[in-house]
């Protein structure tokens, strides 16, 4: 897993953030999930588009409202993880 974390302040019309210039050659294409929290006193909503592997745009109903971001993603550098199907069939019954 590879991640970046930073924070941030949203602008009126939404503020671009920009990730290290290394993190689009170590995270598999379409892995990446982003995180943002809300700091201070006060609640809002935030969001965001346009993510590219380079860069994302954050919006928030907070003008000027500070908040965190992390994004994280897939290793590129290692065999992807197969995952293992649910087989009830191999769960013991508690009495």
């Amino acid at each position: 897993m590879i991640w970046a974390v930073s924070d941030e302040k949203v602008a009126p019309y939404g503020v671009t953030v920009e990730l290290p210039a290394y993190y689009d050659a170590l995270t598999r294409d379409g892995s990446a999930t982003v995180l943002l929290t809300a700091k201070g006193p006060r609640p809002y909503l935030l969001s965001y588009d346009g993510f590219n592997e380079k860069s994302f745009r954050v919006h928030g109903t907070e003008p000027s409202g500070e908040f965190d971001w992390e994004v994280k993603a897939v290793r590129a550098d290692v065999p992807a993880l197969r995952v293992e199907q649910w087989d009830p069939d191999l769960v013991e019954a508690h009495p």
